[in-house]
């Protein structure tokens, strides 16, 4: 129910921001046990942020992986370009 719900709402209006979206990646750091990704995210005014993910190799799957706080991902960082990643056509 709560994601039925959820989906009518705009991005905008869930937080007052204008939503981001993923724009790229680069990996930081590879294992083949698991993998640091720095993800890119352009948000509605048109500059950038990262964060960072870890993921792990697991039963034939990369999954994401909690850090050691609990959390998924990093604190998101603004970053000046796009310059260094793998852009994904956005």
């Amino acid at each position: 129910l709560f994601v039925a719900q959820r989906s009518t709402v705009p991005p905008s209006a869930a937080n007052g921001r204008t939503a981001g979206s993923y724009a790229g990646f680069a990996l930081s750091s590879y294992s083949e046990e698991s993998a640091v990704v720095q993800l890119l995210i352009k948000n509605g005014s048109g500059s950038y942020g990262t964060t960072f993910v870890t993921v792990a190799w697991d039963g034939g799957d990369w999954k994401v992986r909690a850090n050691s706080n609990g959390t998924l991902y990093s604190s998101l960082t603004t970053v000046a370009s796009n310059n260094g990643f793998t852009m994904w056509g956005v």
